[in-house]
């Protein structure tokens, strides 16, 4: 019985350590996400936010006593509203990290962010704001994106012309080359 008593407390305080670091780190995160959807997409009706169940969902800016905000979750979101949401998500999580690891941090990685037609359902205007925000959280960013959305991107002022292809689809002989764009 005295094991199994110390057994309990050990994973009593256990679960305390766990949620304590838990809280900070999903405060930290949910700032950082809050800051970079309203900055990406200027949006100033809703905040995108992560849950304790590590949904991410977005909120009406409405002024609560709690929390800042309250809990009226914004349903029925736009293809572009998803896009956006998951676009704060993964910068937030990338900048995150890079400050993890320049505070020393050596769990933080440097890895590259790989996107596949990220920006195909944004407007040129979003397209650019998310595409601004690329280079600074990420040392390389592999993106697959459509011809469309190349030029509103702007990326082209950080990307050497060594590292651009372009996939040429022949439709009749249902086949495509990659070709270094120069």
């Amino acid at each position: 019985k005295r094991y199994i008593g110390y057994a309990e407390e050990l994973y009593k305080y256990a679960c305390k350590i766990y949620q304590d670091k838990e809280g900070k780190f999903l405060f930290e995160l949910n700032d950082i996400i809050e800051r970079n959807f309203r900055d990406m997409f200027n949006e100033q009706e809703k905040v995108a936010k992560l849950g304790e169940d590590y949904v991410l969902r977005l909120f009406y800016k409405r002024v609560s006593n709690t929390n800042g905000y309250s809990d009226l979750e914004a349903t029925g979101l736009s293809e572009g509203e998803k896009i956006a949401r998951n676009f704060a998500f993964i910068v937030s999580i990338l900048e995150l990290a890079n400050e993890k690891k320049a505070e020393g941090d050596d769990v933080a990685q440097s890895l590259p962010l790989v996107l596949d037609g990220p920006f195909s359902k944004l407007s040129s205007v979003n397209t650019s704001k998310v595409a601004k925000v690329l280079p600074s959280v990420s040392e390389q960013v592999i993106i697959f994106m459509l011809d469309k959305d190349w030029k509103p991107s702007g990326l082209s002022e950080y990307t050497d012309k060594k590292y651009i292809y372009r996939t040429v689809k022949d439709v009749d002989g249902n086949s495509s080359e990659i070709h270094l764009e120069v």
